[in-house]
């Protein structure tokens, strides 16, 4: 996606929706609004501001490409289609511990992850996280961000071999 392209380009919007205001890959907030159909929806965003910046343009590429595409592999306990804008928007809370994390460790590329740095950040999630709950949605959005591999260029797919051996 260029700068201009749309955040919702692949989805359908609601019939009332004026183009004019439909969000754009460059905008550090992301509204989802126009892709909701059901009415007593909460309004729905993502902020990438709170993403530190060296890994702000992965964390957009990767979460557009969850937006509109279709997911290229299944894995266990991750949706075989499509995720909703409600799901992606679930994802970027574990998708920003594992940003801060990486940012911690000097990581600026998911290129630069190895399978050794994946074990340490279980050990981390283990260490941090209040509970198995929120802890499982970190492992399943970094083993997401992994079966996606193939449609992020290079230098933001994660290592080859399966996070953790494939154990979920």
């Amino acid at each position: 996606p260029d700068p201009f392209t749309l955040v919702l380009l692949r989805r359908v919007l609601r019939p009332d929706t004026d183009a004019a205001g439909l969000s754009r890959y460059a905008d550090n907030v992301w509204h989802f609004d126009q892709g909701i159909f059901e009415e007593s929806s909460k309004i729905i965003s993502v902020n990438f501001k709170p993403a530190p910046k060296p890994l702000r343009e992965n964390a957009k590429h990767y979460m557009w490409v969850l937006i509109n595409t279709d997911p290229p592999m299944q894995m266990r306990r991750v949706t075989a289609t499509r995720p909703s804008l409600y799901t992606v928007r679930m994802c970027w809370y574990p998708l920003r511990i594992f940003l801060n994390w990486l940012h911690k460790q000097r990581v600026a590329r998911f290129c630069d992850v190895t399978a050794e740095m994946l074990d340490e950040y279980l050990v981390y999630l283990g260490r941090s996280q209040d509970g198995v709950e929120q802890m499982q949605r970190c492992v399943v959005e970094v083993r997401r961000l992994w079966g996606y591999r193939s449609a992020l260029p290079e230098s933001m797919r994660l290592p080859e071999m399966p996070p953790w051996g494939g154990d979920s």
